[in-house]
């Protein structure tokens, strides 16, 4: 009786460490994942390839990114119902990719966040944008002499100094 005793508490305490052990190992990946994003991100540090073998990087000044803007011809498809939003930003990330650099895709959801992307488009661009504006789809970069992240509206190539969302 005494030695079943001794052997249930020895197997709950060798468990706790076992969910211990376990739960720092978790910690640690996402800990240096989330260090290597922000690297990454910054430019500090670069990941060699892409998932479709493409070496990526930031773009190292806004006059590169003006560049980039400037002979893409993205915003130049007419919008349908067929290419919207959505379209556009794919395939400005897809054109970027094309010469080396990032750019990400990213979604503005919900009345706040579309709120403040009218409000920015207006104050900065005179651009007042029509329609309910349920949502809508812009793409982000990465400037690395400025270590700013901007948004790019890749239906007229206008780029904001800012990410919407506050991110």
């Amino acid at each position: 009786m005494v030695e079943d005793r001794r052997t249930k508490i020895t197997d709950n305490v060798w468990s706790g460490w076992k969910v211990f052990i376990l739960s720092l190992y978790i910690i640690i990946i996402l800990v240096s994942w989330n260090l290597l994003m922000t690297l990454c991100n910054i430019g500090l540090v670069s990941l060699p390839i892409d998932e479709f073998g493409y070496d990526l990087s930031n773009f190292p000044t806004r006059q590169s990114l003006v560049t980039f803007l400037s002979t893409d011809t993205t915003d130049e498809n007419p919008y349908t119902k067929d290419y919207d939003c959505k379209e556009y930003a794919a395939d400005l990330k897809k054109n970027a990719r094309s010469l080396g650099y990032r750019i990400r895709v990213y979604p503005i959801v919900g009345d706040e966040q579309m709120t403040e992307y009218k409000s920015l488009m207006e104050q900065h661009f005179n651009v007042t944008s029509s329609g309910p504006g349920f949502g809508h789809v812009v793409c982000k970069a990465y400037i690395m002499d400025e270590g700013l992240w901007v948004t790019i509206e890749p239906q007229g190539d206008e780029i904001l100094n800012c990410t919407i969302g506050g991110r």
